[in-house]
């Protein structure tokens, strides 16, 4: 197995990187099932990494008709992608002939760095803010001390003024 390179520089959203990927067979006697030869990216969680999506062309790879195939895989960096180094890693994975549902894998790990200036993320977050407004932060919580303070200040405004007119009222007599 080789690859374009080791190393993917992303430095903004919604971008995308591309490795080319050759695989090559040189090994008649093996005991490994060349006819579906699987391609896949594996993060270091088991959910993968948050903000990073990929696609492999061609994912199964066929080495018993040619001894040598190149695949591409395109990688993208999402809206929810944060600054840091991931490390990813190629894997190709190859059945046994003798029972398909074992496998052997090789890994070849790929470092990813995410540079996505500061300014960037900020203003991301602000128009993310803006577009979401001002109603989507209210919670009923609010809502009932705001009702309760109004209702407060009413009835201030309600004993005040009785007390204005109890004492124009007191004052004729």
């Amino acid at each position: 197995m080789k690859i374009s390179d080791n190393f993917i520089q992303i430095a903004e959203k919604n971008y995308s990187e591309y490795l080319d990927v050759w695989i090559e067979y040189h090994n008649a006697s093996s005991t490994l099932s060349i006819d579906s030869i699987e391609l896949s990216l594996a993060g270091m969680t088991h959910n993968g990494i948050d903000g990073i999506t990929y696609q492999i062309d061609p994912a199964k790879i066929d080495l018993s008709r040619a001894s040598k195939i190149q695949s591409k895989i395109r990688i993208e960096a999402q809206d929810n992608i944060r600054s840091g180094v991931y490390d990813i890693m190629l894997q190709v994975s190859i059945p046994e002939k003798s029972d398909k549902n074992l496998k052997v894998s090789v890994l070849q790990p790929i470092e990813m760095p995410v540079q996505i200036p500061e300014e960037k993320i900020i203003q991301d977050s602000e128009k993310q803010q803006y577009e979401s407004g001002i109603f989507s932060e209210i919670t009923v919580k609010d809502v009932i001390q705001t009702v309760a303070l109004l209702v407060a200040a009413g009835l201030s405004a309600l004993i005040i003024l009785r007390r204005i007119k109890l004492a124009k009222k007191n004052k004729v007599e």
